[in-house]
């Protein structure tokens, strides 16, 4: 599971540092810190903000389907050591 939530970690680290680049392209602060703020920079950036909250959300939604699906794996591999695992009919008929 660490290794799975590092990697996972990793990948939407990743991406936001990726996502942030267009936000501080049109920062005017960026390029020359006493630069006033101007009126279309000040109207825009909540909007893409708001759009690029919603892109990193969906570039990191198979992040978030592989951390599950890590996390099902060790507890299955976990859950077949036990000594009385219970056993795929078992499991069947309980679903029944």
């Amino acid at each position: 599971m660490l290794i799975t939530a590092m990697i996972v970690g990793a990948y939407s680290s990743m991406i936001g540092m990726l996502l942030e680049i267009p936000v501080l392209v049109t920062t005017p602060a960026l390029f020359d810190p006493d630069a006033p703020m101007n009126g279309t920079f000040v109207h825009l950036a909540p909007a893409l903000v708001a759009v690029l909250s919603v892109v990193m959300m969906v570039a990191t939604a198979p992040a978030v389907v592989a951390q599950c699906a890590g996390a099902l794996g060790t507890y299955t591999g976990l859950r077949a050591k036990e000594a009385d695992a219970p056993t795929s009919a078992e499991l069947l008929a309980a679903a029944e």
